[in-house]
Formats: structure tokens, sequence, C-alpha cells
């Protein structure tokens, strides 16, 4: 059995806080819960920038006959920054993605039995506006379970 999602969630904060350009940029590291609804805008904004972490779903898949699985997990990095020059947000956040793809890029977290660390799947903006862009990132990581 592989670790439960909060200890990988954990794992990926403290990846990206033990990196050195991820840490020199970013002030606030936590789990995602919904913080970028349009109504808590105002309330965020000194939290920014942020990597926000969060699982998203899971899959296994049979390697070997009912005995050995592959168990595939999916986890999103929201990427947040508040205006940065006058109307452009997105200058902040889309930076800081690339130095978290650099941080996580085939990080296997330290974890056992790991058969393909952290990947990238996709990048996406997820709100802009002329205080905030937030950015979203789905890491993939497989292991034996």
């Amino acid at each position: 059995m592989g670790p439960d999602v909060e200890s990988v969630e954990k794992l990926i904060i403290q990846a990206l806080k033990d990196d050195v350009a991820v840490n020199a940029v970013v002030k606030t590291f936590d789990t995602y819960d919904g913080q970028f609804r349009q109504d808590d805008l105002e309330k965020i904004l000194g939290l920014l920038p942020g990597c926000f972490v969060t699982f998203v779903r899971d899959r296994n898949v049979a390697a070997t006959k009912g005995r050995t699985y592959i168990q595939r997990n999916q986890f999103n990095v929201v990427v947040a920054s508040k205006d940065m020059r006058k109307g452009v947000a997105r200058s902040g956040a889309l930076p800081i993605t690339d130095l978290v793809h650099a941080a996580l890029h085939l990080n296997t977290l330290g974890l056992a039995g790991v058969v393909h660390g952290l990947e990238r799947e996709d990048r996406f903006p997820v709100l802009m506006t002329d205080q905030i862009a937030v950015y979203e990132m789905t890491f993939k990581i497989e292991w034996v379970d």
C-alpha cells in the first residue's frame, strides 16, 4: 500500500519549500482548499505569491496479473500571484510555474517504490484579473502498490 494523499501533498509542499529558487519568490506554501473564489480575493492577496497543493485523482493499473498494481496519482499545484506591474498579474505567476516545474520534475519525493517521479501533465490559467493571476499545474506520480 502506498502513502496516503495528505502525506504526498505535504511532501510536494516540502519539496517546493526546499527549492531555493521557488522559496526565494513564493511567500505561502499550503494545501488548496478553494482559496481563489472571486469573493475571497481581497482576503488572500496578502498571502501571495503562493503555491497551493491538492490531490486530484488516482488510478490502479495492473502491472502483473492480480499481484502487482501501479498506483497513478495526480496532484495539482495552484500558483497565484498578485499584480506585479500595473494590470499584469500574469507577469508574476507564469515565471513561478516554470520554477515549480523545475523543482518537481521527476522528483520521487523520497517515497519508496516510485516507478515514475512527478511529471507535469499540463499548465493552464484558472483566474486572471487585474489584481491576481492563478495557474493550475497537474503533476502525476506513480508507485508500486
